[in-house]
């Protein structure tokens, strides 16, 4: 519980119960005496206080374990107590190149024994990536809490190997590969774990920046298909067009329709035109005699 702005004193029942391992409300506003009692638990390795405003600290309770206590009023006070020594960083990350982004972790307990789990744990994981030769240059875990539901939480980061950047597939790989529990044999003591991984956040900035690009891109495509279409059709309507004039030209009679009596009139150029006077006269009167033959325009002379 670091940094939940805890405030007040602390109560001796806190350090009692007896599967207690390990207690760290480091950077809060605890203040008061700290009074360990004797009814500690036997199991608890570590009390982490550092950075909060304990004024004074009962002696003489027995406790042996680490005790961190840098930070507080008291060791201003008390300079020379083994409890305000400020412990050094210490970093487990296990890197297979000189990278600088492998940060602390397991400060919650000092034993060699938990110490050794979470690196053989680390180690284990990132021996599965490998197999599998997934883009994995190094693993990092992070200081264990415990989340809303009281369970334990470890914060795993994973880097990928030189400038390669994780896509959704190999996330997934990744995912599957965590979540296979056979690749590393646990302790009874931490039960059993399930890995997920968060990256939401890893691929919206990718989003976003690549949604306006297909929007443009698709608006673009789809006015030149229109415009496309829209020449085609011209072209075809010219052609069409022009067709019809040269078949009009080469065959007077293509309008007419040989089933019926009666059709459009052929288009013939160079003929002229009589009056009636001159027709009647020419067929002496519209004879008989004269009668070429009949048509859909009636009797030609």
């Amino acid at each position: 519980m670091e940094r939940t702005q805890l405030q007040g004193p602390i109560n001796a029942t806190l350090f009692s119960p007896a599967q207690l391992q390990s207690i760290v409300l480091s950077n809060n506003q605890l203040n008061g005496t700290l009074d360990l009692g004797t009814n500690y638990g036997s199991k608890l390795v570590l009390i982490d206080l550092q950075n909060n405003a304990i004024g004074e600290v009962v002696q003489g309770t027995g406790y042996s374990k680490e005790l961190l206590l840098h930070g507080n009023p008291f060791c201003q006070k008390v300079q020379s107590s083994e409890y305000c020594i400020a412990p050094q960083q210490k970093n487990f990350c296990i890197c297979y190149t000189n990278r600088k982004l492998c940060g602390s972790f397991l400060q919650c307990t000092t034993t060699s024994q938990s110490k050794l789990y979470y690196i053989l744990l680390q180690a284990a994981m990132m021996e599965a990536v490998k197999s599998d030769q997934l883009p994995v240059d190094s693993i990092s875990l992070s200081v264990p809490l415990k989340d809303a539901n009281d369970y334990l939480e470890v914060r795993l980061d994973v880097f990928p190997s030189g400038d390669y950047v994780f896509n959704r597939t190999v996330f997934s790989l990744i995912t599957s590969q965590l979540n296979n529990l056979t690749f590393f044999e646990r302790q009874d003591a931490f039960g059993p774990f399930f890995f997920t991984l968060n990256a939401d956040n890893y691929f919206t900035g990718s989003n976003k920046s690549s949604n306006p690009g297909i929007i443009i891109g698709a608006a673009v495509g789809g006015s030149v298909l229109m415009l496309l279409l829209i020449m085609a059709g011209v072209y075809a309507f010219h052609q069409r067009k022009m067709a019809d004039r040269a078949t009009q030209q080469m065959n007077p009679f293509a309008s007419w329709d040989q089933n019926k009596a009666n059709g459009a009139a052929p288009h013939i150029k160079g003929v002229l035109s009589f009056s009636f006077e001159e027709l009647r006269k020419c067929t002496n009167n519209f004879s008989e005699v004269n009668a070429l033959g009949a048509g859909g325009y009636g009797t030609v002379s």
